[in-house]
């Protein structure tokens, strides 16, 4: 078999073995994805929490470079501090080792083969079944039956030892005693783990390869360590037009496997022939120990280098932390928060980056509230810079309501691109319609920002009871503007219920000051331009609480 053909069929079999990978994830998310969701919104505590919270996710996800992507959008949208993110990235190194012995285990000990194919089989009927659970469970045993099959490929793409072929001699040539020979197999982990973006397929390689006989273990055990580096990448591509905070976080995740790296260096040879012993011990009853000598051994050797560096710089969280902030400054604009969503084929996170579309209704309504209480003082306020202050601040507040709503639409557009369970999809549809409905009531708030500036430049003056009338409505209409806020932070129906009555109450207020100004007109109380503003201004305020309303009431049906 010529050299191009090796190389060719080993790339096929890495397809399907990723592309099983991939599958197994995003079944796994949609299965679990509401159970989840749940979690990951409590999970953020100390660093001890963190690191088994994040073990627990990434071996749920079976990908650490999803849990880190997934992190660094969390962060982002300040769901989560870079210091609890931390502990989670500690504890999704040692997660990721999961997927390695699920492998190990059915990939080579456990013959597997007879049972991939009733497995696909029994996809089948699932997969075409009305239920999305059904479906998803489909997904999750194709995906499973494809990893498999993935790594039988990649051990049977790879031929018989050959002195004399260009791979045998390039692998050997790292396969002596050195510094310089493990740092390049060590580089060459960490380089093809960059260009397929999964350590866990690399280190399949890395298995078969020292089963094969290619190279020796000292040489898997470096390309282990690069791996480990070189799966970083992904979160690290993730940040990169993400805020400061995600590329701390992501950084952060570089640092910690570079570190480990680092001090693995002294104590290479010896946790190389620990390990060695350790599995020779405990393959030295079985059937067929050269079958599992070298998966377990690459087994072992990953599980204890992430474990061990894990619990070792758990108590120094804050200086990696202190680090990234060095490294990644704080900036003379300060730090933002905003959405971010970053799904990868390797690293899908559509199921759970949904997590995030709560924060932009959050900080679309905290941003309202602040337009909307300024009324009293735009009604009352004669010194015009103080005026001109508070006109250029909902301007400003206005403008940047508009660039969120665009921002969450294009979130939601790519969330959308994905296979998404039917809860998801009904939630994104969910927050398009109440994002909609609150950039609404900014533009709103920004109108009666005008009208009252057309007012004052016009002498249209109101008295003292036309004020009265718009405060007790501005009251209501601000009460509505706090169910919404209530509903956001935790939909309910009593909290509908209470919006449905305040707005009935608006509705009656309105009709009853527009009916009594029509009576004190008639009476040449005030003039008509005067009149005309009261009952435009009394207009869009009547219209803040019914697209408040709609918002409430939309969050409720999605509960």
């Amino acid at each position: 078999m010529s050299f191009l053909l090796v190389v060719v069929n080993v790339l096929g079999a890495m397809a399907l073995l990723l592309f099983g990978i991939k599958l197994l994830s995003e079944s796994l998310q949609k299965l679990g994805g509401r159970q989840l969701r749940n979690w990951l919104t409590v999970v953020a505590g100390n660093p001890a929490r963190g690191l088994l919270s994040g073990f627990l996710l990434t071996a749920l996800l079976q990908s650490s470079s999803a849990t880190t992507v997934l992190l660094v959008g969390f962060v982002n949208s300040g769901l989560i501090s870079v210091y609890n993110a931390t502990g989670l990235i500690f504890g999704a190194n040692i997660g990721t080792t999961v997927t390695t012995w699920l492998i190990t285990f059915f990939g080579f000990t456990f013959n597997i083969k007879g049972f991939l194919l009733p497995l696909l089989a029994f996809s089948i009927p699932l997969f075409f079944s009305s239920r999305s659970s059904h479906k998803s469970l489909a997904e999750l045993l194709i995906g499973f039956s494809l990893l498999f099959f993935g790594l039988q490929f990649l051990k049977d793409a790879l031929p018989p030892v050959d002195t004399a072929s260009p791979l045998f001699n390039y692998v050997r040539s790292l396969d002596n005693r050195g510094f310089l020979p493990l740092l390049l197999a060590g580089f060459t982990g960490m380089l093809v783990t960059l260009l397929v973006q999964s350590s866990t397929a690399t280190i399949t390689l890395t298995i078969i390869l020292l089963s094969e006989g290619y190279i020796g273990f000292e040489v898997a055990a470096a390309m282990v360590v690069g791996e480990n580096i070189g799966t970083t990448a992904t979160a690290n591509l993730a940040a990169l037009i993400a805020n400061r905070n995600a590329k701390r976080s992501a950084l952060i995740h570089t640092l910690f496997n570079l570190a480990g790296a680092v001090l693995i260096i002294p104590f290479f040879i010896p946790a190389v022939n620990g390990v060695s012993s350790l599995a020779a011990m405990i393959t030295h009853n079985t059937a067929h120990p050269e079958a599992m000598a070298a998966p377990l051994m690459v087994s072992l050797f990953h599980s204890l280098f992430n474990l061990t560096f894990a619990l070792l710089f758990l108590p120094f969280v804050q200086l990696f932390v202190k680090a990234a902030i060095k490294i990644i400054p704080l900036s003379k604009e300060g730090e933002q928060s905003g959405l971010y969503f970053a799904d990868s084929f390797i690293a899908p996170v559509s199921e759970l980056a949904v997590i995030q579309i709560n924060s932009p209704l959050k900080t679309m309504s905290r941003t309202i509230s602040e337009m909307l209480e300024v009324f009293p003082q735009l009604l009352t306020e004669k010194n015009q810079e103080v005026f001109a202050s508070i006109t250029e601040g909902i301007r400003k507040r206005e403008l940047f309501n508009d660039e969120l709503e665009k921002a969450t639409q294009q979130y939601l557009s790519r969330l959308g691109e994905s296979k998404l369970s039917h809860s998801v999809s009904r939630m994104i549809s969910t927050v398009l319609i109440a994002t909609n409905n609150m950039e609404s009531i900014a533009d709103i708030c920004y109108k009666i920002n005008v009208a009252v500036e057309r007012k004052n430049s016009e002498h249209a003056w109101f008295t003292q009871e036309q004020r009265n009338s718009l405060m007790l409505l501005y009251e209501k209409v601000k009460f509505a503007i706090e169910l919404m806020d209530r509903q956001i932070a935790k939909p309910s129906e009593e909290t509908r219920l209470a919006a449905l009555a305040n707005e009935a109450e608006i509705n009656t207020l309105r009709f009853n000051i527009i009916e009594k100004q029509v009576d004190e007109l008639r009476m040449k109380k005030y003039p008509l331009t005067s009149a005309n503003y009261f009952r435009q201004l009394a207009g869009y305020l009547e219209k803040v609480a019914d697209h408040a309303l709609k918002v409430v009431e939309t969050l409720a049906v999605s509960k």
